[in-house]
């Protein structure tokens, strides 16, 4: 018993030996000494900002938080994170988003993001399989969108395509005109869908049941209401 307690105490003296040698060459090497930063995308960030990182001092006594907090100061960017790229780079991944609808404004697109924001769509080949909604008035880049349904909507729709991706896919506009409602249209279903921004995904379970169990006939059928809870109303003009 006593020979295998000396045998785990020299164990561990060797490890703690080989752990603070590793300690001391990561911070004395040159090795780790940073020599690139880089930004991804290109072109929201100017070079200044870039060269703000200690270019040349090891890279693990940077203070990424510091710099996070400068980057994030650009009012372009919406959200920042460092990827070191050991042992001497750094990349910062900027506007790293969840899309989840495109909207429109004043003849441009916008993409919306879980968090409610608005950022620039790039119209690049691309499988941006996402709803567009219409009538959400003035917009403005990496900032908070500033219509309630819009921000209603990123919440809703971010639940939606967790919970029914295949309903979120089929949503094919979103107009958000009027003060007091929004019109859905989903491919496929002829009739448009009138309900309250917070209830889409409520509104989406009512559809699905009314749809599987029902199995209605909605070849002369306009409007289906979904304004009262539980409740599904056919307009036939």
């Amino acid at each position: 018993m006593i020979l295998q307690v000396r045998r785990k105490y020299k164990l561990f003296l060797l490890a703690t030996i080989l752990l603070l040698a590793g300690v001391v060459f990561i911070r004395l090497s040159d090795a780790f000494n940073l020599k690139e930063v880089s930004a991804v995308p290109e072109g929201i960030i100017c070079q200044s900002e870039l060269l703000a990182a200690p270019i040349g001092e090891n890279i693990f006594n940077f203070s990424g938080n510091k710099y996070i907090d400068r980057v994030i100061a650009n009012k372009q960017v919406i959200n920042a994170k460092l990827d070191f790229g050991f042992p001497d780079k750094l990349k910062i991944v900027l506007n790293e988003i969840k899309p989840l609808a495109l909207v429109s404004s004043n003849g441009k697109f916008f993409v919306l993001d879980e968090l409610g924001y608005l950022s620039e769509f790039e119209n690049r080949p691309t499988s941006f399989n996402f709803p567009i909604i219409i009538g959400a008035g003035e917009c403005r880049l990496f900032a908070p969108a500033k219509n309630d349904k819009l921000r209603l909507l990123s919440e809703q729709l971010g639940i939606l395509s967790l919970n029914d991706n295949d309903f979120y896919l089929a949503i094919s506009t979103i107009d958000i005109l009027s003060p007091e409602n929004m019109i859905v249209k989903m491919d496929g279903l002829r009739p448009s869908l009138k309900m309250y921004a917070g209830d889409l995904v409520r509104n989406m379970e009512y559809l699905r049941t009314f749809l599987l169990e029902f199995n209605p006939d909605l070849s002369q059928i306009k409007m289906l209401d979904l304004r009262l809870a539980g409740q599904v109303i056919a307009v036939d003009k």
